[in-house]
């Protein structure tokens, strides 16, 4: 992935947005035939792991999660 819009990993509820050059989609969900969840993580560790939720029927963005930790969510 190019980059993306991330939150810099610090203590829980202190997090910083930036922009990441280093995510790394992981793994893949389909909830339902509702929602497509794409996990990824930090190379760096610089950034929180994060979930991003789409709808399924259509791909549209519908939010990301950001995780509130650096491991790796493959």
């Amino acid at each position: 992935m190019i980059q993306s819009a991330a939150i810099k990993y610090t203590p829980p509820g202190q997090g910083q947005p930036g922009i990441a050059y280093d995510i790394d989609p992981q793994g893949l969900a389909i909830i339902d035939h509702k929602y497509l969840i794409i996990s990824a993580y930090s190379k760096s560790k610089t950034f929180d792991s994060v979930l991003w939720i789409l709808d399924f029927k259509t791909g549209r963005f519908v939010k990301p999660i950001a995780l509130n930790n650096i491991d790796h969510v493959g």
